[in-house]
């Protein structure tokens, strides 16, 4: 989970799941999150970027959708979301998110070899 911050005023909120760590049978083409978020602009522009690349595929869900399971959320006020990224051959992903002008500090995962 990561919140955003900007001149010490919060922004908002981002949980992000790595699919292919949850699900290494099915998603193995590139790499794929399941991301919920609270941002105050909601409806501001909205981009996904892993180790400096921008998402090849986002996918916006409903609060009720095949990943609910793993993170018990589903609160309407939240925005869902599939993203893939192309694959990536470093073990480590660092996930940035950016709404408008404002980013997420990077949030770190570790793949599985």
């Amino acid at each position: 989970m990561q919140r955003y911050i900007s001149k010490r005023v919060w922004l908002g909120i981002i949980t992000c799941v790595y699919l292919n760590s949850v699900y290494p049978q099915k998603y193995k083409d590139g790499e794929y999150f399941y991301i919920y978020l609270y941002a105050k602009e909601s409806n501001a522009p909205m981009n996904f970027i892993l180790n400096g690349k921008n998402a090849s595929f986002v996918k916006e869900l409903t609060p009720n959708n095949e990943f609910t399971s793993l993170t018990d959320s589903k609160d309407d006020w939240q925005n869902y979301y599939l993203v893939k990224f192309a694959p990536q051959k470093a073990t480590q992903l660092k996930l940035i998110a950016k709404i408008a002008n404002f980013s997420s500090n990077p949030i770190i995962f570790q793949k599985e070899n």
